[in-house]
């Protein structure tokens, strides 16, 4: 495989679309139903915001490492060995994680126990208890209703939002040590690294049907939306591990095989876009089954079909938006402007540091007695332009 793929800027202009929506989505989630754990939650709520939430939670983080995959291969040829590709991803990602693990993340619950306790702590000792606890290495399982009645888990060292940061360096290095172990015990062999459009489809449905395996038995014995923590060191939903992983991988079997260089990929966008919207609809009536049933009976157990349709669905509405994004960017946002080539360098400081903001302005428009559609659309506003201000100087001062 050649490393001369040149660079395309349509997943560049993706890439940094999807870390924007991930801040939508967590304006959004102020001012749902479903979350009551939040951070920030104001007395006004919408349903729009809860069907929101579910149509970005279908795509934004696997697409987001579906790209991740797909330019992992060429950074670590670019590198030439598993330990300078480990190295630079540990000071690219690890120490921007450490540094905001304990100095960024801490805002956020912080935000939690002064809206929620009667006497709230000064920051400087909430931050003290939080930075404490990081030696409590332990493996945790976590189901958002213990969010929601145990307030002293909020009060814990965690990720939060970084999960995916530490999830990623996680794939990174296992990638990296895969690839130097089967470069060492595989001779080299001439590939034919073309790829055929009847191939895609092949591969995106074998995929597809691995994750939803995977997924269906892995619900099976743990709660869809529940988050392991494991020692402090990951954060994820392992019911979502599957798809992440996948994607991940998927990209950088995409890459190898040339998919987004040599022609489109297939079917077409009205197809596609049908495809994600019948299959939304069918996630919003199989969550609400769902919902139904734990709400009825916290303990009565979601019937094996549900739970397998759910995570069937939930993985194939994940590559359909993919692919229908990809081909919509591919075809008309793959020129390069300014704006979204100072967006795009700086959509991993706007992932890191927008949370915070967003919550911070959450706060101070709790007590505004406007429309909550106009609220979120200026915290919205608000917080992608005070996001992208305080990246676009990190990387000057970087540079």
């Amino acid at each position: 495989m050649t490393t001369s793929q040149t660079r395309l800027v349509f997943l560049d202009n993706l890439r940094y679309l999807l870390v924007l929506l991930v801040v939508v989505l967590h304006v959004s989630i102020s001012y749902s139903n479903g979350l009551p754990w939040w951070y920030i939650v104001d007395s006004n709520k919408s349903p729009f915001f809860d069907l929101l939430i579910i149509v970005f939670d279908s795509f934004l983080m696997p697409g987001l490492f579906f790209m991740a995959g797909y330019f992992a291969l060429s950074s670590l040829q670019r590198k030439k060995t598993a330990g300078a590709f480990i190295v630079a991803k540990l000071k690219r990602l690890g120490i921007p994680w450490f540094l905001s693990v304990f100095l960024l993340v801490p805002i956020m619950p912080y935000f939690y126990h002064y809206t929620r306790a009667a006497t709230p702590l000064s920051f400087g000792t909430f931050w003290l208890g939080f930075v404490k606890s990081v030696g409590n290495f332990k493996l945790t399982l976590v189901e958002p209703s213990n969010l929601t009645h145990n307030a002293n888990l909020m009060n814990e060292f965690g990720h939060h939002h970084l999960w995916f940061i530490s999830l990623l360096l996680f794939f990174f290095i296992g990638f990296a040590l895969l690839y130097q172990l089967k470069a060492q015990f595989s001779t080299p062999t001439s590939h034919n690294h073309n790829s055929k459009i009847q191939s895609i489809w092949v591969v995106l449905l074998i995929v597809g049907i691995i994750i939803s395996l995977s997924v269906i038995v892995i619900n099976y014995f743990i709660f869809s939306f529940a988050w392991v923590s494991i020692y402090n060191v990951l954060l994820f939903q392992p019911v979502r591990l599957p798809l992440y992983l996948g994607l991940f991988g998927l990209g950088i079997y995409a890459y190898s095989k040339n998919w987004l260089t040599q022609h489109r990929l297939p079917g077409s966008l009205l197809m596609w876009f049908i495809a994600c919207l019948v299959l939304t609809f069918i996630l919003f009536g199989i969550i609400a089954k769902i919902l139904a049933i734990i709400s009825n009976d916290a303990t009565s157990p979601i019937p094996f079909w549900l739970i397998a349709t759910h995570g069937t669905v939930r993985t194939f509405l994940g590559l359909a938006w993919l692919v229908l994004l990809l081909s919509l960017t591919q075809r008309y946002w793959n020129r390069p402007t300014k704006s979204d080539q100072n967006l795009a360098a700086s959509s991993y400081y706007i992932y890191i540091i927008h949370l915070p903001i967003v919550v911070i302005f959450q706060y101070l428009f709790l007590a505004v007695n406007i429309s909550i559609f106009v609220k979120f659309s200026l915290i919205v506003c608000l917080s992608i332009l005070l996001s992208y201000g305080i990246s676009h100087f990190l990387r000057s001062i970087q540079n």
